[in-house]
């Protein structure tokens, strides 16, 4: 697997997500923001406004790969571990890690 390197070209960047980005940074806390930089290079881009996160036994995550989207009409994003039957989902119901590692990524890669 070819090992990603941060992007040195200033990209342009969905002003909606630089604003969730700090509002997440300030309102979650800096384990937030740690546990969510641990995951930045297991995000994949997909299409869309689509993200595929892989999961980390090592933090917690019971599944191998997480899907994160970005809904560009509620300006929301949403991940795979938020769904109702999932255990804790009420707990990560603003922002989990994974959605943490989406942002992050949109800006160094």
């Amino acid at each position: 697997m070819p090992t990603k390197t941060p992007s040195t070209n200033p990209k342009s960047l969905d002003p909606h997500i630089a604003e969730e980005l700090l509002r997440l940074i300030e309102v979650k806390g800096q384990s937030w923001v740690k546990r969510s930089l641990m995951r930045l290079y297991d995000v994949y881009e997909c299409k869309n406004d689509t993200w595929a996160v892989r999961g980390k036994k090592r933090m917690g995550d019971a599944e191998p790969l997480y899907i994160v989207k970005y809904d560009k009409e509620k300006k929301k994003f949403k991940c795979t571990c938020q769904q109702a039957y999932k255990p804790y989902a009420s707990s990560r119901r603003r922002a989990c890690s994974h959605i943490g590692a989406c942002l992050f990524y949109q800006i160094f890669f």
